[in-house]
């Protein structure tokens, strides 16, 4: 799946984003998990998700700090892997559906089911980036 985001994409907007497989980010965009500055924590997915898509320390340095940041910031960690204009990401984000159903529905499940089944499998020191 492909999800874009544009503007404040904080909390929530990232745990929907990340839900995901490839994520396209309006250069606009602002990113935020800031549950610890409200005292809570982030339980909708960022924790796994987050630490899966830009590794432990790049998600650990943000979601502590629940600091704002750009979408360079974003586009480095690995957190979103392309960056458009504003007002361009649905457009590409659909453009990139486009060529995924060019592709063979059973051989795109199976790359996503193995991908995740290394994820899961995958030893302490893979995950770091």
């Amino acid at each position: 799946m492909v999800t874009a985001v544009q503007g404040i994409t904080f909390t929530i907007g990232i745990e929907v984003a990340l839900g995901g497989d490839i994520i396209v980010a309006a250069s606009d965009t602002r990113f935020c998990q800031l549950e610890p500055k409200r005292g809570l924590a982030p339980l909708g997915g960022a924790t796994v998700r987050y630490v899966q898509r830009a590794g432990w320390g790049n998600a650990m340095y943000h979601l502590l700090r629940a600091d704002e940041f750009d979408t360079a910031e974003a586009y480095r960690i690995g957190l979103v892997q392309e960056v458009v204009g504003p007002g361009r990401q649905i457009d590409r984000a659909v453009d990139l559906g486009r060529e995924l159903l060019a592709c063979s529905p059973v051989a795109l499940v199976h790359t996503i089911a193995n991908a995740r089944l290394a994820l899961e499998r995958r030893p302490a020191q893979f995950t770091e980036r």
